[in-house]
């Protein structure tokens, strides 16, 4: 069957994708294949030392979005943990040592806001970082973490946009 192909992160010599299914695809530079089940609706993917960082959004599961961040091992491609994270997560950005994963999560547009979250990748901890309306991460080449606040509120009305720097 085909697989929705959602997003993607490099390590190494392997591509690491997230179909929008239910798996994360490892592609080697042979173009060899190996899928991985982790949760629903995946979306945004990082890649940290030995480990990938998949957001599981639930977003066919409207409106009970799915709020966990499945933790793949690159070495056996199994998922070793999930974690519980805000609802409908999007973004997963790593820091460049591997030590902070960051995630976006959009909530479920009405009384669970958009929220910016940290994962100690040493720990599993998922903290909250003081972020209102975010709708996008991106990190810089300096590893700088930019973050897009704004979008719409549950009426679909815009909200003003901002763009912060979190070092």
């Amino acid at each position: 069957s085909r697989l929705s192909p959602r997003a993607f992160a490099s390590s190494g010599e392997k591509l690491y994708v997230t179909y929008y299914e239910g798996y994360v695809g490892e592609i080697s530079s042979e173009q060899e294949v190996r899928l991985c089940q982790v949760g629903p609706n995946p979306d945004g993917i990082a890649a940290a030392g030995n480990r990938l960082y998949i957001a599981n959004s639930g977003g066919m599961s409207y409106p009970q979005y799915n709020n966990t961040v499945s933790v793949v091992s690159t070495a056996s491609f199994t998922e070793t943990e999930s974690l519980e994270v805000n609802v409908n997560p999007a973004n997963v950005e790593a820091s460049s040592d591997g030590a902070y994963i960051y995630v976006s999560s959009f909530g479920n547009y009405s009384d669970i806001p958009a929220k910016l979250q940290v994962i100690d990748a040493s720990t599993g901890k998922v903290s909250d970082l003081e972020y209102e309306s975010v709708s996008a991460i991106a990190k810089g080449n300096d590893d700088t973490l930019y973050i897009l606040c704004g979008g719409y509120d549950e009426n679909w009305n815009p909200l003003p946009g901002t763009v912060y720097k979190h070092d």
